[in-house]
């Protein structure tokens, strides 16, 4: 691309000259540009300065169109249709005909609780899309966003930059899970919490989680006697051994017990709310598939939290 060529031509000058072409009339293109015939027509005498030829010759009806100028007639056509599709389109993404990979970091409870329903209605409403999930740190994500690995990230970054956009899905809690026969009823007490043998679900990106360092605060500690990168196996590990309890996110534990023999215990301490955002970048705010993707997942996680009762 000979840019520098290019730069001292004004292709404002390409509209005038397609709209004279096809009115074959300086006053009826002017008004159609709304702009003055007098604009117009210096408009035109640019071009036939720049582009060597008198483009139209004047007749008593119309103006008429040299070869050079009917030469170019089809290619300026073609550019303004190209830059109009691309500038202009206000076009939303066709799902039905899209052939995309959906990138997401939906964490164990989004993949968990969502998946068989997020398929469902990518078969639906997609079906020529793949969906392609993606273990993602929190601190990774951003970076990840950015470079288009990831669609959508679902979690909670703790100091999310100024370029990444987000939006709250629901607010969850924590509980106590444990098999059915578990020696305990009620709420659970901080003392005989700690005092319990844990399965924990350890988290790459932090050392201690906020439950540890409010046990410490206390003087207590928790006693693992399993630690598992894999949330998704506590409800069995814990449904088959009544010596054991896990804490776990109120959402998934609801959705759990479902498939799992395990119940539900409450606690008398607070563990704080956890907050689950879905994150993009400001790059693809206005992606069509980012924005239908994230409408979409808004809706499923909404239907999901609200129907998740025991």
């Amino acid at each position: 691309m000979e840019y520098g060529k290019l730069r001292n031509f004004d292709l404002n000058l390409l509209v005038v000259l397609g709209a004279v072409l096809e009115h074959q009339s300086v006053s009826a293109a002017a008004d159609e540009l709304s702009m003055s015939q007098s604009s117009a027509s210096h408009a035109l005498t640019r071009l036939r300065r720049l582009l060597g030829d008198e483009l139209f010759v004047k007749t008593r009806n119309r103006m008429m169109p040299t070869p050079k100028a009917l030469e170019l007639a089809g290619p300026i056509n073609e550019i303004l249709q190209s830059a109009g599709n691309i500038l202009l389109s206000t076009a939303s993404f066709q799902p039905e005909l899209a052939e995309r990979t959906l990138h997401l970091a939906l964490g164990d409870v989004g993949e968990i609780m969502l998946m068989p329903t997020l398929l469902e209605f990518v078969r639906n409403t997609a079906p020529s899309c793949k969906i392609q999930t993606v273990m993602s740190l929190a601190h990774e994500a951003e970076q990840e966003l950015l470079d288009g690995k990831l669609d959508l990230y679902v979690g909670f970054i703790a100091s999310p930059s100024l370029d990444l956009m987000c939006q709250k899905l629901y607010d969850d809690d924590m509980v106590v899970i444990c098999a059915t026969d578990y020696p305990y009823e009620g709420v659970m007490t901080i003392a005989d919490y700690a005092a319990a043998d844990h399965v924990i679900h350890q988290i790459r990106s932090l050392a201690k989680t906020r439950v540890d360092h409010m046990l410490d605060s206390r003087g207590l500690r928790r006693n693992s006697r399993i630690i598992t990168p894999n949330a998704s196996a506590t409800p069995f590990i814990v449904s088959n051994d009544k010596t054991l309890i896990a804490l776990y996110p109120r959402s998934l534990a609801t959705f759990m017990k479902k498939v799992h023999d395990i119940k539900i215990l409450e606690l008398d301490f607070d563990t704080g709310t956890i907050e689950v955002l879905q994150y993009w970048h400001r790059r693809y705010n206005n992606d069509p598939l980012v924005s239908w993707l994230r409408k979409s997942m808004f809706g499923m996680f909404n239907d999901a939290t609200k129907n998740r009762g025991g």
